[in-house]
């Protein structure tokens, strides 16, 4: 694992750049990655897998301790799915088996 100066140390050797450029490019990176999310909802990242805005709707809770209904408001939240090179990388020993899904 990496920090994130670890990071943009190897990158800006690896590449021969400034730290600091290192750092505004992948700064701008996530800005831009960001942005789409917000407004297309759903990116999709080659050899990573895929990033998606899910809705949560609203609905209604009992509170653990009062007993009282709560209502939780709609929500956005991001769910992530990996793609299958890097599923079959992360678990090598079932990368020969037959999938269950249809979508896997």
């Amino acid at each position: 694992m990496y920090t994130q100066k670890q990071l943009l140390a190897l990158l800006a050797e690896e590449f021969d750049m400034p730290v600091t450029r290192v750092y505004r490019l992948i700064k701008r990176y996530h800005e831009v990655l960001i942005n789409d999310l917000v407004k297309e909802h759903r990116i999709e990242i080659p050899a990573l897998g895929v990033f998606a805005v899910h809705v949560r709707p609203k609905h209604t809770t009992t509170h653990p301790k009062t007993g009282e209904t709560v209502v939780i408001p709609k929500k956005k939240a991001l769910r992530y799915r990996s793609c299958r090179p890097l599923r079959r990388r992360l678990n090598p020993k079932e990368a020969g088996k037959p999938s269950s899904k249809k979508n896997d």
